[in-house]
């Protein structure tokens, strides 16, 4: 039987147009941190990232195993330690 691989894509989704409203700064800011909690459950699961697109990772994995367990582990890294947003007045 041949290898199994498995690739995850996770992208992160701002509340509705809160990027649209920050500094440039501001955005990579929040990008970077949010790829770098992503690549943190990606190597706990034994994966890691093979490419950064825009606000997205895509990671890969021996198995779909370990493939879904790091998924759901990205998701609850953002619920639980999501990147500080810098206040912004609405204007």
């Amino acid at each position: 039987m041949g290898t199994q691989s498995a690739v995850v894509f996770a992208e992160v989704i701002a509340r509705r147009g809160l990027l649209a409203t920050l500094p440039d700064a501001a955005v990579v800011e929040i990008v970077t941190r949010s790829h770098e909690l992503l690549a943190e459950a990606s190597a706990e699961h034994q994966g890691r990232v093979v490419k950064t697109v825009g606000r997205g990772i895509f990671a890969c994995f021996e198995d779909c195993g370990a493939a879904a367990r790091a998924a759901a582990a990205m998701h609850l890294s953002l619920r639980l330690r999501p990147p500080p947003v810098p206040h912004h007045p609405e204007e």
